[in-house]
């Protein structure tokens, strides 16, 4: 670039859309000498604003069959009608061009969201989802008493194992406590069975010696 030519700067464009029309705004302050060229696919824009020179051109994402454009003192709107109702998915033709500089207009973008949203559930009528409950036959009452009813099953199932489980374990010590009598029981039969063979040894032993003391 010489020094006898003037640089050249991008504007900044932001922009939205509905099913029929696509807005955009730029914003220049103090601008002058504006040039604004719009055809069926194609649209570009020339302006000065404090001594520089802003330049943008580009082919459209779709076609257009109309256009509007409002001066503002630090913006300019520009509204393209749509040829055929349908959402565009970008304000350029080519995928990746001026990436940095042309930019959804996300608070009004979410604006055309939530009244769509709106509409939707202006269309929704309370009395007949009610209307509609009732027609299934929907009874809060009944609901709840059905809810206290298995509350109650299943208290009442808790304590039915509650008194199976005690019952379980009276049982097995009672066999507990029955096997170990019957093991003392046991010890003591041996025991004095024991004694009797020794006794009736000790009885034979004496009655030998005493024999053969004859």
């Amino acid at each position: 670039m010489s020094a006898f030519e003037k640089q050249e700067y991008i504007p900044s464009i932001l922009w939205y859309q509905n099913n029929s029309y696509i807005f955009t705004e730029i914003e220049l302050s103090n601008y002058q000498d504006t040039t604004i060229d719009v055809s069926e696919n194609y649209f570009s824009f020339s302006s000065i604003s404090k001594d520089k020179t802003y330049k943008i051109d580009f082919e459209l994402y779709k076609s257009i069959k109309n256009h509007k454009i409002h001066y503002n003192e630090n913006k300019i709107k520009i509204v393209f009608e749509k040829e055929e109702d349908e959402e565009w998915f970008r304000l350029t033709q080519l995928k990746n061009i001026y990436k940095q500089h042309i930019k959804i207009h996300w608070t009004y973008w979410n604006m055309e969201e939530d009244e769509e949203q709106n509409d939707n559930m202006g269309n929704f009528d309370m009395s007949q989802m009610m209307n509609g409950m009732n027609g299934n036959q929907f009874n809060m009452e009944e609901m709840m008493k059905n809810m206290s009813n298995g509350e109650e099953e299943e208290s009442e199932e808790i304590n039915n194992e509650d008194e199976n489980n005690e019952e379980n374990q009276n049982e097995t010590l009672q066999e507990t406590l029955q096997e170990t009598l019957q093991e003392n029981q046991n010890e003591e039969n041996k025991q004095l069975l024991t004694e009797d063979l020794d006794a009736a040894f000790d009885n034979s032993h004496s009655q030998e010696i005493s024999s053969c003391s004859h």
